[in-house]
């Protein structure tokens, strides 16, 4: 058997509100695969243990992440914990998606 997903997925550009250590407002690009409501709802993410739940499966990849070598990061995985950590890109993650999936209801 082969399970695969109907479900919409959709690009968003991110910036930050914030600069980094040269003064440059960081973005990137975000891939996110819109998660089903569950009896009409959205899920509760009252917590920042159910926001990143809720982020690691609603992200499928992130285009413009730069490690510690400055070289760019092929495999998001292993910093998508630390990106989680920071309030502001949670914050920026979370206006990006519901952006995406009021886009996905239209259609586009």
């Amino acid at each position: 058997m082969l399970k695969i997903s109907a479900l919409p997925v959709i690009r968003e550009s991110i910036s930050f509100a914030f600069e980094d250590e040269d003064g440059v407002v960081p973005s990137l690009d975000v891939v996110f695969r819109i998660q089903p409501m569950k009896d009409g709802k959205e899920a509760e993410l009252d917590t920042e243990d159910k926001q990143r739940a809720f982020f690691r499966k609603a992200i499928l990849e992130i285009h413009g992440l730069i490690g510690d070598d400055d070289k760019p990061v092929v495999d998001h995985e292993p910093w998508l914990d630390a990106l989680l950590d920071r309030f502001e890109i949670r914050t920026a993650l979370f206006r990006a998606y519901f952006k995406a999936r009021e886009e996905a209801a239209k259609g586009n």
